[in-house]
């Protein structure tokens, strides 16, 4: 049985409206029969569906295989697997397009793309920072509008010398509307790519995407205007403003009341309701009706009810998990698949009208790109900065291919036109990108510059601790190591508390400071957040001013989150950096492989030494500053620059009176680190620290001498130290060797091979806390960046007081020196006396 089928789209070609002919079609049918049966699955509607699901994905991860290596972003891959589904390659054959593309089928296509554009303007108002539109930096507002106003100005001006193109390419306002979209730069398709590439928590990405939501603003209000004013009559112009103010009325006043209410009834650290969700995503397709009802772009009315949920907040986050990977996989495949069997380049047939209208996109980009260096430079930007950031101000995405789809659907353009601005997108993409990601670095000065250490630190000067934390499980656990840090008033603590959050349900990265605070995180969950400042807060109200704590938040992914920890820590001046250690799925939400990677990436690129604290959840004495209870502190030390780093932090504790320390240095058989000269760093740190604290009556020193084959021996030898005294905190270096048998087999490659193997359930000796240092000087290729000139001259200026006491082994470490020792000896001459002045005995050394 057939059905008589009569579209009602009418077509743009040549300058004359034509309307289709009226086609038969067999009536729709879901599921097939069955092959067997003698029916075509492809004839039904849900097996040709999973067809080009599967088709347009294999097709497109195969391309973005090859094409990763080049640098092209996945926008470009999934655009050019569309065009070679389309009518530009494989589809230039008749039967490939009567069986994947039957007509009777593209209304079902053409739905489940306009799902999809629907969608991914839902979730990007989701994701988009209110805060950013309200509230805009000044360089984000100034480069933002001069982006869009420059290149809108520039391309108008052109369009004025080529109106011959109106009538060839579309109607009057076409080139109006281009000219609008070429000089923004749509958040969402920055967001996707800058996630792609890195680039989220850089300088310039930051920049970019607040720049970016200036310019979005700015030409919603003029789209908006446009469509009031440019109506028939006045009678039209006041009913259309009356439905932008009642949609407007309806969201501001109903539902986003309806949303914050919904935000505070939600626990602290539990999911919304499963109901709340469906209801809002339903509530989008009833508003997107309405919309269009009303003669509001549905994506439009889509986009402003994702602005009303509040950015991170947990019903945005919550929507996002569940409901951005369904969007991507399943519907933008089809907006894809649209954008490919749309474009045909063989409809390229004049070719001067397609010079002029290349002509005048080519315009835009450049003037953008003029505009985005002048006011960079005039912003202070280096030349090579502003040239980046007009790079990153040029990229397009899937904003772009949503607007030309409706363009055509639209008749606001014919297939020419079509052609030539999605392939204009794609090729600005394509070649965007790899320059981007090739010349731009971000500036990790952190870990190329000044690299604070312990060991460095002045004597008599605040000790700066950047103290992170995940949760309000890390609070407790980190107060007690700043307490045994020793705060005291020749050095006091100067902690910045910095509360990473994982960059879900928004797009812009964020690190606020404390007058930030409220501004930046006002839509997160505020228990965990209010308990981890109150707590750091009130051990610094009880320090007897010995304290001074300062609260930071870092909202970013994790795979970038290490960039701004380094770049606060650098910009602090910070000598040690704490990171707490996770190791339970359950109680991270599945986030332990990425807590690992942020570790391991942290301690790769940090301008100072870091520590990784492991929580073993024991039972521990909970020391206070006004109570006499002694924490059981040990330091294993075997040798290397981790391990002398380790000792400088032991030598800080060693003045509190609060704690029992025991320093055990297991002299091995061989030497692990095959360096004569590291083995002579590791002697003398160790005899100035027992010189320093000869008569503490707290602090113990032990030597042991092991026949070490196998890291399990050197841990048969540690457990059975531990038997005799209890220890609640263990301090150990994370340092760089390996198992006998060459391999490391670290579990947990940040905390080192020694303490990875410490953590096996087998190996439980009742530790609650181990601190794991790292001395700064690893790179980002692992390699470990020689120590030895550093300590050298931090030891020379006290060699004079402490050479009675080297006076054995005088002979052979100047034999080493020599070389060194001239050209050291003049730097340091100038200054040697003030300094010698300044230091005391017990610090030499440290």
């Amino acid at each position: 049985m057939t059905e008589i089928a009569e579209t009602s789209v009418y077509g743009f070609g040549n300058g004359s409206w034509v309307q289709p002919e009226p086609m038969c079609q067999e009536s729709y049918r879901i599921h097939s029969r069955g092959f067997w049966f003698g029916d075509n699955p492809l004839k039904c509607s849900l097996p040709f569906v999973l067809v080009q699901i599967a088709l347009i994905t294999s097709i497109t991860n195969s391309i973005h295989f090859f094409l990763r290596p080049l640098r092209q972003s996945k926008f470009v891959s999934e655009i050019i697997g569309g065009i070679i589904l389309g009518p530009s390659v494989l589809g230039r054959s008749k039967k490939f397009m009567e069986t994947v593309f039957p007509m009777e089928e593209k209304m079902l296509m053409n739905i489940l793309s306009s799902l999809a554009s629907i969608y991914f303007f839902f979730l990007a108002g989701v994701k988009m920072d209110t805060n950013s539109i309200v509230r805009p930096s000044v360089k984000a507002f100034k480069i933002g509008f001069a982006c869009f106003l420059i290149p809108f100005g520039i391309m108008m001006f052109v369009n004025l010398k080529i109106r011959k193109l109106f009538w060839e390419l579309g109607p009057e306002h076409f080139l109006f509307s281009v000219s609008m979209l070429i000089s923004t730069t749509p958040l969402p398709n920055l967001a996707y790519t800058m996630n792609e590439f890195n680039l989220l928590t850089s300088e310039l990405g930051k920049l970019a995407m607040s720049s970016a939501v200036v310019g979005d603003v700015v030409v919603y209000y003029i789209v908006t205007l446009y469509h009031v004013f440019c109506q028939e009559s006045f009678f039209d112009s006041l009913r259309f403003a009356a439905s932008l103010i009642a949609v407007f009325g309806f969201l501001l006043l109903i539902l986003r009341p309806a949303v914050l209410r919904i935000n505070r009834r939600t626990p602290e650290g539990r999911s919304v309701d499963q109901v709340y969700v469906v209801a809002l995503l339903v509530g989008v397709l009833v508003l997107v009706f309405l919309c269009d009802m009303v003669g509001i772009m549905p994506t439009h009315g889509a986009l402003l009810l994702g602005l009303i949920v509040p950015e991170g907040s947990s019903l945005g986050v919550a929507i996002v998990e569940k409901f951005e990977t369904m969007v991507e996989l399943f519907l933008l495949p089809f907006l894809v698949i649209h954008c490919g069997i749309s474009t045909d380049v063989f409809k390229i047939q004049s070719m001067s009208s397609f010079a002029e209208f290349l002509f005048f996109l080519f315009t835009g980009f450049v003037g953008k790109m003029m505009a985005t260096i002048s006011i960079s430079v005039f912003c202070n930007f280096s030349l090579q900065n502003a040239w980046f950031l007009g790079l990153i101000m040029n990229i397009r995405g899937i904003i772009d291919i949503a607007t030309f789809i409706r363009w055509k659907e639209n008749t606001m353009v014919n297939e020419q036109a079509f052609t030539v601005l999605v392939l204009t997108a794609v090729l600005s993409t394509a070649v965007v990108t790899p320059l981007l990601t090739i010349f731009y670095k971000p500036p990790r000065y952190f870990a190329e510059r000044i690299r604070g250490s312990i060991q460095d630190a002045r004597p008599y000067s605040e000790f700066q601790i950047l103290s992170c934390v995940h949760n309000d499980q890390d609070v407790h656990p980190m107060i007690t190591l700043l307490e045994a840090s020793h705060p005291n008033k020749d050095s006091p603590l100067s902690v910045y508390v910095l509360n990473l959050i994982e960059l879900i349900g928004r797009s812009l990265a964020v690190v606020s400071g404390p007058s930030e605070q409220e501004t930046a995180t006002c839509h997160q969950p505020t228990g965990s957040k209010q308990h981890i400042e109150g707590a750091f807060r009130n051990y610094a109200d009880n320090s007897d001013g010995l304290v001074n704590v300062q609260s930071f938040t870092v909202i970013a992914p994790y795979k970038n989150m290490h960039e701004d920890i380094c770049s606060l820590a650098h910009q602090k001046s910070a000598t040690l950096i704490i990171m707490p250690f996770h190791n339970n799925d359950a109680i991270m939400g599945g986030k332990v492989g990425a807590l690992s990677s942020l570790n391991h990436n942290l301690i790769a690129v940090a301008p100072c030494s870091v520590g990784i604290l492991v929580y073993r959840n024991h039972g521990v004495h909970h020391s206070s500053l006004h109570s006499d209870i002694y924490l059981n502190v040990a330091l294993i030390f075997i040798g290397g620059a981790d391990d002398r780093e380790a000792l400088a932090y032991v030598n800080r504790m060693s003045e509190s009176p609060k704690l029992r320390i025991t320093v055990i240095r297991f002299q091995l058989s061989h030497n692990i680190n095959g360096d004569q000269d590291e083995k002579q760093l590791d002697d003398s740190i160790v005899r100035e620290f027992r010189l320093k604290n000869m008569n503490n009556e707290r602090v113990t020193y032990q030597e042991v001498e092991v026949e070490v084959e196998d890291i399990e021996k050197l841990l048969t030898a540690m457990s059975a130290l531990q038997n005799d005294i209890g220890y609640d905190l263990l301090i150990v270096g994370r340092g760089d060797w390996t198992n006998g048998d060459g391999m490391d087999g670290r579990e947990h490659p940040e905390l080192g091979l020694l303490v990875s193997h410490m953590l096996r359930e087998d190996f439980d000796r009742g530790w609650s806390y181990i601190l794991v240092v790292q001395r700064c000087g690893l790179h980002l290729d692992g390699n470990r960046r020689p120590n030895l000139p550093s300590s050298i001259a931090n030891l020379k200026p006290n060699l004079p007081s402490s050479i009675a006491k080297l006076k054995p082994n005088f002979p052979s470490s100047i034999a080493k020196l020599k070389p060194n020792f001239p050209s050291s000896i003049a730097k340091l001459k100038p200054n040697f006396p003030s300094s010698i002045a300044k230091l005391k005995p017990w610090n030499i050394g440290f």
